[in-house]
Parts: C-alpha cells; structure tokens; sequence
C-alpha cells in the first residue's frame, strides 16, 4: 500500500520587517564577486530548529503533538540578527548565514525542547539564518566574518511546522501548523536597524 508522505522541518519564520535588511546583504555579497551563490529568497528566511526529513502524512497529527509538547511553558522572547559567517568555514564555505545576537541562549532552548521530542541528531543545534548555498567554492572569495553586523531584531512568537517541496527554480514551503508561545516580550523593544 502506497503511504503518503513529504519533506518536513520545525523553524521560527523571520519577521518579514527583517528581510529588506538581509537580502540588502546578499546583493552586497553578489556584488563583492559572491556570483556561484543560491540565494535564499526573502520569504523562505526562518531559522530551522529541526530537520524532520520525509515523513508520513498520517503522521503529522503526532509530530504536531510532540512539538507542542516540546514547546510547553516556553514564553516569547526576541531575537537579534548579528554577525554573518559559513559553514563548514570561511576559507571553505558552502553555506553563508547570518548569526544571532541578543536572544541567542532562549533560541537554543527552544530547539533542544523541540529536538527532545524526536530521535537525537548528531550535530548539535548551532542557531543560525541560512542566506545563501555555495554552488562553487573555487570561484568566490574568502568570506570577511563580520561579527560586527547587526541587522535588527524581532520578537518570536510562533513556531512552525513547515513542507518543504523541492523544485528545480528552488524549494516551496508551505505552513503545516503554528505553534504560539505563551505571552508578552516585556521590555523588548521591535526595531530595524538602529
């Protein structure tokens, strides 16, 4: 018997106030000779806290109860994106990203609640906004790391459980489900860049 099934990951979306200021750096990136490089399109921008792989659609009623359950007593709390890098490195980057400042600690929280929930990974969670892939590491320069760089911060206030169909123009997603944190930001002021 034929068992449906899809590409799935847990991640907080970033706030779509932020991405002018992302994609502002991508376009610098590119113009500073960064050409062999797949862009994230400013909508797909979200910090992924758990790759779940393909899995069974009679399944997502459980995967939804077990990030909830995860997610239990977590309140909302803001986030700073700052500092840009690659992995594996600079000198050999395949995947360039933008980091996080202020908020850093209660974002890996969040992820070992929701990883908890799930057979363990070997890697650990290293927060992180994926900007762009390298398609060709022998024809861009050595990234400049810039800790330094501040892009603005958000309050998170959801999490999601998202599709993710791969297509030959880049991959679609597609909300499965929400998951509201509890509460208020208290003294958490929402700016751009300062």
């Amino acid at each position: 018997m034929f068992m449906a099934s899809l590409r799935a990951f847990v991640a907080v979306e970033l706030d779509p106030k932020l991405a002018p200021g992302v994609v502002a750096v991508q376009e610098q990136l590119a113009r500073d000779g960064w050409q062999r490089v797949k862009w994230v399109e400013a909508h797909n921008l979200h910090f992924t806290l758990k790759f779940l792989g393909e899995v069974s659609v009679d399944d997502l009623d459980k995967i939804a109860g077990s990030i909830d359950r995860g997610l239990r007593g977590f309140h909302q709390f803001g986030v700073e994106l700052a500092g840009i890098g690659a992995f594996p490195s600079a000198s050999r980057p395949r995947v360039i990203w933008i980091g996080v400042g202020q908020g850093k600690e209660q974002l890996c929280s969040l992820a070992e609640a929701v990883r908890k929930e799930f057979p363990p990974e070997k890697q650990p969670f290293r927060p992180h906004l994926t900007i762009g892939r390298v398609k060709d590491a022998r024809a861009i320069p050595v990234l400049k790391e810039a800790a330094d760089l501040k892009l603005g911060r958000f309050t998170v206030e959801r999490v999601s459980l998202i599709q993710s169909a791969l297509t030959r123009s880049g991959p679609i997603y597609t909300r499965l489900h929400e998951f509201p944190l509890a509460g208020e930001v208290e003294g958490w002021e929402e700016k751009g860049l300062d």
